[in-house]
């Protein structure tokens, strides 16, 4: 998932910002243009350069550590600014509002941001410890977390994943016999809500290449009793081969190439593999793939153009994840499934920017 650092917005964070760009960014007008889309061109360039320098100051904050008191003061501004406390000691950060705390751990720092603007997500998904009158969430260490919505109880590595089921099954919902690829299964929340829609006639392929969210995807698996899902170790990208991966055991674990920022202690070589080559490994055809891949999603499918020209696939991706070139994932997967005929919807309704994908009828 991809988590933004310091007191400076993303217009990709605020739907009404995010869709108005998106909407004009994709519109095409036959015979005479208005003036009001000279107005919008002007506000879309304007918009990708602030973004441009917004996002080089975040790197470089993003670059000091959470040590650093610039980051520290930025992330407090930050908490400040939303009616939250922020509050670093002993390797621990402590995001509170009345009534309600999240302690995470001091390596975590990137995803201060997010919780610091509304605590309400993580208190809607998880049952919380309560103390004193007061809501607590601990995500400092591995740990077992209850889903609200399902009663279900995960073992996580750390900060775990949010329930954004909602979101993956906004486009396509799959169904009996189904086949599903799960890009980015982290500890298999997904991956088990797929496999209970799919049953016993369907399968889940969950991609997860982090050794250790890999190990807690296995353990989770094994102790549902699922039998119908296929657990990968596999990248993905545009070309098959070998990548630095950064594997931390975290949600925001990717290929270094896409990752803003990777700890040079948690690099490991892994291989890589295109869609065309995914499809033809695994030996049967896939209906529907979620992904969550930390900006891979774009050369992801750049490489699959033409394979999906002639294979109808349902697509569904968390896509806030800054790219090269000034913009957001999802504004590419906009303009590289449009190319291929594909119908396709951005929107941050669900409170992070997803972008789902339907093939044409054939």
């Amino acid at each position: 998932m991809q988590l933004m650092l310091g007191a400076l917005e993303d217009p990709c964070e605020a739907p009404a910002d995010a869709e108005l760009v998106a909407v004009y960014e994709r519109r095409s007008l036959p015979g005479r243009t208005p003036p009001i889309i000279g107005i919008v061109g002007e506000y879309v360039g304007s918009w990708r350069l602030y973004m441009t320098i917004i996002n080089r100051i975040k790197d470089h904050l993003i670059s000091l550590g959470p040590k650093h008191r610039a980051v520290q003061l930025a992330l407090t501004l930050q908490g400040r600014l939303h009616g939250h406390r922020v509050e670093f000691h002993d390797g621990q950060i402590t995001i509170s509002a009345p009534g309600r705390r999240v302690t995470i751990l001091e390596t975590d720092y990137l995803h201060v941001p997010l919780m610091s603007k509304s605590l309400a997500p993580y208190f809607n998904d998880f049952e919380a410890t309560s103390v004193d009158g007061n809501e607590m969430l601990d995500f400092t260490g591995p740990g077992v977390h209850k889903y609200r919505a399902t009663g279900l109880e995960f073992s996580f590595p750390g900060i775990p994943e949010d329930d954004s089921m909602a979101a993956y099954l906004h486009g396509y919902r799959p169904s009996e016999g189904t086949v599903v690829w799960d890009l980015g299964a982290h500890a298999g929340m997904t991956a088990y809500s797929f496999s209970q829609m799919v049953g016993p006639g369907g399968h889940v392929y969950a991609f997860e290449p982090d050794d250790l969210n890999r190990r807690y995807l296995t353990e989770n698996l094994d102790r549902l009793q699922v039998t119908n899902v296929t657990i990968v170790d596999w990248a993905v990208g545009k070309y098959s081969g070998k990548a630095q991966f950064s594997m931390d055991g975290s949600m925001t674990s990717g290929l270094v190439e896409c990752n803003r920022w990777s700890d040079a202690d948690h690099i490991r070589e892994v291989e890589v593999v295109s869609l065309e080559d995914c499809y033809n490994r695994l030996g049967r055809h896939v209906d529907y793939i979620k992904a969550d891949i930390e900006g891979a999603e774009v050369g992801f499918i750049e490489g699959a153009l033409e394979f999906l020209k002639t294979h109808r696939v349902h697509f569904a991706f968390e896509s806030m994840h800054w790219v090269p070139g000034g913009t957001f994932s999802c504004y590419e997967l906009e303009r590289l499934f449009t190319s291929i005929g594909y119908t396709i919807e951005s929107s941050a309704q669900y409170g992070y920017m997803f972008t789902w994908a339907t093939p044409p009828s054939m």
